[in-house]
């Protein structure tokens, strides 16, 4: 993806994707307003994810609820564009937001549940990284239905769930079903397929077979192709990430240590 916010300035940027999107007069005042506000974020996607995250703030600044899935294989990229997105629609977004084990995750919801202060878009974003662990079918644990449970507060709590996983259709059916609303499979480095509507309850039946999204046929205009950098946000510390990630590890380590010290005697 070319180094558009070098050639540019953010407001012609903003012209550009507001031309490009064909963006009606009456959503260009609030359009250019959001998009303003995220320059210390970074220009990181296409004017088409830009878009979708624009929708997606809309929703949930109404108080519907949103839930996307990010799937595809390892070194992609996918926490990186999860990332993006998640900052793109909370700029608050950090990296205590991203979550490897499920004690983090309600932790957060719960501290979010106790906390009468909002952050300045009134919402958060919250990145499950590498969620089939907690959320396969196969793991029909406590674990799972407790996080499952808590998916369904997530609008009360304005929270926006991002979840990184290797293979969508290995995600729990209540969430395929009932909760992604946005689905973006990491066709390569750099490169993605964002899908909504519809065709993701077609791709939950049909490649259901194969476990394989891309070989599924989609009506036109629920899906489209996309591009993206390689860069975290600016607002985001590479070196910090590393260390939350780090630490993440190391739960997830000593929690399976304990699993299997109660297996094996």
């Amino acid at each position: 993806m070319k180094a558009l916010d070098k050639k540019y300035t953010w407001v012609e940027l903003c012209d550009r994707v507001i031309r490009h999107l064909g963006v009606k007069k009456s959503e260009r005042v609030l359009f250019t307003k959001w998009f303003m506000k995220r320059e210390g974020i970074g220009y990181l996607f296409d004017p088409f994810l830009i878009w979708r995250c624009f929708f997606i703030w809309k929703e949930l600044k109404k108080g519907l609820d949103h839930f996307i899935i990010l799937s595809g294989k390892e070194g992609y990229g996918k926490s990186t564009l999860a990332f993006q997105i998640a900052s793109w629609i909370d700029p608050s977004f950090n990296v205590s937001m991203i979550c490897y084990d499920a004690k983090s995750f309600v932790n957060i919801m719960l501290e979010r549940a106790n906390s009468n202060k909002l952050s300045p878009e009134g919402l958060k974003a919250l990145v499950l990284d590498e969620g089939t662990e907690l959320l396969s079918r196969d793991h029909q644990n406590v674990t799972n239905k407790v996080l499952i449970k808590t998916f369904f507060i997530q609008r009360a709590l304005k929270f926006l769930v991002l979840i990184n996983c290797p293979n969508f259709h290995l995600i729990d059916s209540v969430v395929r079903f009932h909760r992604c609303r946005t689905l973006i499979e990491v066709t390569q480095r750099a490169h993605y397929k964002g899908i909504t509507g519809k065709a993701i309850k077609i791709i939950s039946d049909v490649g259901m077979k194969t476990k394989s999204i891309s070989g599924v046929k989609l009506p036109i205009g629920t899906f489209w192709h996309g591009t993206f950098k390689k860069d975290f946000p600016k607002t985001i510390i590479r070196s910090d990430y590393e260390l939350h990630k780090h630490d993440g590890i190391r739960r997830t380590l000593k929690q399976l240590q304990g699993e299997l010290g109660r297996k094996i005697p």
